[in-house]
């Protein structure tokens, strides 16, 4: 690894910026993405919701909102229609009765599997212009640069000195 900082004052533009550059890729793929879910019986926070269960990314509307990041009065109303459809149920916590698990039920486990097509099409589209080693290596690059910025959270690190 590099010891030395990427971006200074002489090669720092808006348009090439990692910031600009995710926010932008999002801001294009999360419309692409409703649109996907546009027929279905799920939207698209409700898969997201669905799927943060199903691979035990989070536990509750807590973690969850925290993590998309989503206002938890908003996702209050997302899990309360999950939960009439019967494809999640909630588990009050004996121990803190202030925590609520929220959990997958087989028939949301059926839910998000059949909706995954959905959301492969759409980000195999995105990656056409990529080799199949060209997308695993921007995977891995993504997983590693919010490893990073997850570390610099967790351990409250300062920010390094401004270099004019």
């Amino acid at each position: 690894m590099t010891t030395q900082h990427f971006y200074r004052m002489d090669n720092f533009v808006a348009g090439n910026s990692v910031g600009y550059l995710l926010k932008t890729a999002s801001n294009l793929l999360h419309p692409a993405l409703e649109s996907a879910f546009a027929d279905s019986d799920l939207t698209l926070i409700q898969w997201k919701v669905l799927m943060y269960l199903r691979d035990e990314i989070a536990s509750t509307c807590k973690e969850i909102s925290h993590d998309l990041p989503y206002d938890p009065g908003s996702l209050t109303r997302v899990v309360d229609e999950l939960e009439r459809k019967g494809y999640l149920k909630r588990d009050r916590n004996a121990a803190d009765r202030r925590v609520v698990s929220l959990i997958l039920t087989a028939a949301g486990r059926d839910a998000v599997q059949a909706a995954i097509p959905r959301v492969i099409a759409v980000v195999n589209a995105a990656l056409s212009g990529f080799s199949e080693d060209e997308a695993q290596t921007l995977v891995d690059l993504l997983v590693r640069f919010i490893a990073g910025l997850r570390t610099m959270r967790k351990d409250g690190l300062p920010l390094p000195p401004v270099e004019a």
